[in-house]
């Protein structure tokens, strides 16, 4: 009874479409907590969202005791009700008005009793240590540490077999870690004949001692899969990886530089303390004298060795190889940038090989869109139109963006169809008494009139997601090529930087989200789509992270100067034209004159 992956690949949703993961394979037995570790940008979170459904595979296949995760495009749902996901800062998931609606709705899909539903809810409490008391609550106004363990009850109230943690320790304090520690032992306990608990996570301090297997992630494959024991014999290992060592470990292995090597082999602070009392035996002093001396003298060592060893071994590392050193698999697999899990976030991010729209300047991709853009509006004839289209097209083709990035004008798609139907209605008397009919021309004025704005739309995509929001600021700014600015113009230039930013950064944060309500509504709907009754536990949360957002930017501003306009502000370093550059923006203009002399002459 294991989880599976055969040869899993998974491909990034954004700009850049490469593979995040690539050819892995692993299989998680049942009764374990399997710790998922890594630089950051290995693919740890993408590993964990793929395994649980929330991403498509490029190729590969999940199997949960032999039955595939996937169904054609869809999730199977059977396997879903099994599966738990405890997300990155899970309190941001909160929308319902209570605590007790909060978790009804992750036990909604199991159609339960309500006295089960009681029973289960009160239970998940306990386990996160709160009372029934927090049930009537406002989840949205409780302590940030109550936040987050209302939002992982709604986890463990569904009981699920599979349970995928995303960084859970991260910004707990301590007592809470541990007994977050404390409860994953209990519930692996509980797994031994179903089930498996897997883990990504950067604090090995708190979860490595407790682990029984170890994958370790580099570039989007695996580079070695062992047990805490062969990685507290072999740190090289985790040195390797990037990803650095406990803090027991690494006092353990400055001592082992300096000659002084433990009995034991050190899982924790505690085991350390005790494994270390072994050798060091102090010899008997009398009350007050050498204690004290002792101790400090031992203490400096230590601080000297461990230091020692970050700055002798971590300029020292590289990537493992094959992994045949440490009897892992061989994985023959392109290399990535390190970066290649934030390409999604950041647009001009990454090492890879750019487009051509990736490599030019920025002003000269505002001045092409600026002028092609109006050239657009002054269109008013059919073939001014189709060569409109047919550069937005050709644009569309060839910049390296992800066709699931212009799915922004869906809505626009919605807002555009109903207005055609609208404004073409007809109502009056007719042969036959009151009737109703279409005025095909009105209905083509609109879609007409929608149409050119569409295209604008479609073209500010590749724009906004091939481009920085500062990197759009400095060039409006460099646009603007006087010493002396009026401060409209910094007014506009960030305007306009945030306006074009807004709609890509509103998408990802409603990607984001949907994958949340698609692991807690168990929902098997093809990917991409959320069921109509899912909207407000979407809704809440978006606006919410927009609201922070906001408060976050207007703080940034003020400490670059724009509270006070006596303030002098930032600017952005001096941007040299190249080539490309030169030959992007006189195209555009060639562009732009031709659709002018189009509607001109047509």
């Amino acid at each position: 009874m294991t989880i599976t992956l055969q040869n899993l690949s998974v491909a990034a949703t954004g700009a850049h479409q490469r593979l995040i993961l690539q050819n892995l394979s692993a299989t998680f037995a049942d009764g374990q907590i399997i710790l998922v570790i890594g630089e950051p940008g290995s693919g740890k979170s993408t590993l964990l969202q793929a395994i649980s459904g929330l991403l498509p595979l490029a190729s590969g296949n999940i199997l949960y005791d032999g039955t595939p995760l996937w169904t054609g495009s869809k999730v199977n749902g059977t396997v879903l009700f099994d599966i738990g996901v405890v997300f990155q800062h899970p309190e941001a998931q909160l929308f319902a008005e209570t605590v007790d609606k909060e978790l009804r709705y992750s036990l909604h899909p199991y159609k339960m009793s309500h006295a089960d539903a009681k029973q289960r809810m009160e239970q998940s409490l306990m386990d996160v240590q709160l009372s029934r008391d927090v049930l009537p609550k406002f989840p949205l106004v409780l302590s940030g540490g109550q936040k987050r363990r209302v939002a992982l009850a709604s986890t463990w109230v569904t009981e699920p077999a599979w349970l995928f943690l995303d960084e859970p320790t991260a910004g707990l304090d301590p007592q809470a870690t541990r007994h977050l520690v404390d409860y994953l032992v209990q519930q692996r306990d509980e797994r031994k004949e179903h089930g498996c608990i897997v883990v990504a996570t950067h604090d090995l301090d708190a979860l490595l001692p407790i682990a029984d297997q170890v994958l370790i992630l580099k570039q989007g494959t695996v580079t070695a899969v062992c047990t805490p024991q062969e990685l507290y014999q072999k740190p090289d290992i985790l040195l390797e990886s990037g990803v650095g060592l406990p803090s027991a470990m690494a006092v353990a292995e400055a001592l082992r530089q300096r000659g002084i090597r433990l009995p034991a082999v050190p899982t924790n602070p505690a085991d350390f303390a005790h494994a270390l009392l072994e050798v060091v035996q102090p010899q008997p002093v009398m009350a007050g004298v050498g204690g004290p001396a002792l101790t400090q003298g031992i203490s400096k060592q230590i601080r000297r060795q461990t230091a020692a060893v970050h700055v002798t071994q971590e300029p020292a590392m590289s990537p493992v190889g094959d992994g045949s050193a440490h009897g892992v698999a061989s994985n023959h697999s392109v290399q990535f940038p390190d970066t290649a899990f934030f390409d999604d976030v950041l647009p001009s991010g990454g090492s890879g090989r750019k487009t051509w729209l990736q490599q030019t300047d920025v002003r000269a991709k505002w001045l092409s869109y600026l002028v092609v853009s109006v050239a657009i509006l002054a269109q008013h004839s059919v073939p001014g139109y189709l060569l409109g289209a047919a550069l937005i097209i050709g644009v569309v083709a060839t910049s390296g963006v992800s066709l699931q990035q212009y799915r922004i004008a869906l809505p626009f798609l919605v807002m555009l169809s109903f207005s055609v139907a609208l404004s073409g209605l007809r109502f009056g008397d007719g042969a036959g008494g009151f009737g109703i009919g279409y005025a095909w021309s009105r209905g083509l004025h609109t879609f007409l009139a929608f149409y050119k704005i569409l295209l604008i739309l479609i073209l500010s995509v590749p724009l906004t997601t091939t481009t920085t929001t500062l990197e759009i600021k400095q060039g409006l700014e460099r646009l603007w090529g006087w010493k002396w600015r009026p401060a409209i113009v910094e007014a506009i230039t960030l305007g306009a930087a945030l306006t074009l930013r807004f709609i890509p950064l509103m998408w990802g944060e409603w990607q984001r989200f949907s994958r949340i309500v698609r692991a807690r509504a168990k929902s098997s709907a093809r990917f991409g789509r959320i069921r109509l009754r899912d909207v407000p536990a979407i809704v809440v949360p978006l606006l919410l992270s927009v609201v922070q957002m906001g408060d976050t930017l207007a703080t940034a501003m003020e400490a670059r100067g724009y509270a006070a306009s006596e303030r002098s502000h930032t600017r952005p370093a001096t941007m040299p034209w190249k080539r490309r550059d030169v030959t992007v923006a006189g195209l555009s203009l060639l562009l732009c004159v031709l659709l002018f002399a189009v509607s001109r002459f047509t």
